[in-house]
This record gives C-alpha cells, sequence and structure tokens, in this order.
C-alpha cells in the first residue's frame, strides 16, 4: 500500500490515505480520491461534519466492489476549508465499528 501514497493516517484497525498528487486534504467541489485499508473485516461507511465553523456535511462516494476486507476506494467533497472529524464505519454482520480521523483542511 505504501506506493499508493506516502500520506497515510491511521486508526486502530483502519487507515486513510489520500493521492500522492495531494500535499494535503482540500476542499474542491470536485471531491479528493481517498483510498482505504481495512484490516478487519467491513463494509465502509464515511461521513463527517467541520468543527470549527458552521458548515455542511461532508459528501462520500464509496466505490463498493473491492470486497470487505483490505483495499477501499471513496471520494470525499469538503464543503469549506477547516478543521473536519472525519467518522468511519465499518459495519460486518450486526457488529460496527467505528474510527474518528481529526484532518485539516485547506483551500483548494
Amino acid at each position: 500500500m505504501g506506493g499508493l501514497s506516502i500520506h497515510w493516517l491511521r486508526q486502530g484497525n483502519l487507515w486513510m490515505a489520500y493521492s500522492r498528487g495531494d500535499h494535503n486534504f482540500v476542499a474542491d467541489p470536485r471531491g479528493m480520491k481517498i483510498a482505504w485499508y481495512r484490516e478487519t473485516p467491513g463494509r465502509l461507511r464515511v461521513s463527517g461534519s467541520r468543527l470549527d465553523a458552521k458548515a455542511p456535511p461532508l459528501k462520500a462516494e464509496i466505490t463498493y466492489g473491492y470486497g470487505t476486507i483490505g483495499f477501499q476506494v471513496s471520494a470525499l467533497t469538503f464543503s469549506s476549508p477547516g478543521c473536519w472529524k472525519v467518522v468511519a464505519h465499518l459495519i460486518h454482520g450486526a457488529q460496527t465499528r467505528t474510527y474518528d480521523f481529526y484532518i485539516r483542511v485547506a483551500a483548494h
């Protein structure tokens, strides 16, 4: 997975990376590609909100078809720059694991 990106964030058994062409998370109306790596099984759901000001929640588009463990791709769209809490849920049967990521989103 290291060849995909040098920018990785880890929370428990879930890894979050942004593409190697990006130097930080950006507020871009086209969104940005985010790769995930799941060490434990689960279907990924992502939500998020800005912590330092009012803003619409982030939009997450998740491409399914990667199975329930390992690599997963998504696109996240942040409505504005600032401090964001991104919440990822791995849903596996009746069990849900929740992972919180705190990130700074820059202007595009």
